[in-house]
């Protein structure tokens, strides 16, 4: 029996966890994402995930499911803010007093 996305997802759960806080860890100013873009696609490429690189930084991914149907579509921004980031987070920005990623102020 194959396994559900659910059962894929929660396999590979600490290291998305772990991606994210790489990520958040090192943001970019808007249309700078260069570097974070790089860091997507490679993941993508790992995961035999298509994409397409559209804009300036942006991606397009596409997750195929097994049957016909509705389609769902996400959106993720990966812009960082010029704010700093004082939250004691081991994962907080590199980048003190100039930019973060405030997806955790919330």
């Amino acid at each position: 029996m194959k396994e559900t996305a659910l059962e894929q997802t929660a396999k590979i759960e600490t290291e998305l966890i772990a991606f994210r806080r790489l990520l958040h860890s090192e943001p970019e100013l808007s249309e700078n994402e260069f570097k974070t873009q790089d860091k997507v696609i490679v993941k993508l490429e790992e995961y035999g995930i298509p994409y397409r690189k559209v804009g300036k930084t942006s991606t397009i991914a596409t997750i195929k499911g097994k049957n016909p149907g509705k389609t769902v579509a996400l959106r993720a921004d990966i812009d960082a803010l010029p704010i700093n980031e004082d939250l004691n987070l081991d994962f907080q920005s590199n980048n003190p007093g100039a930019w973060c990623h405030a997806c955790l102020w919330s």
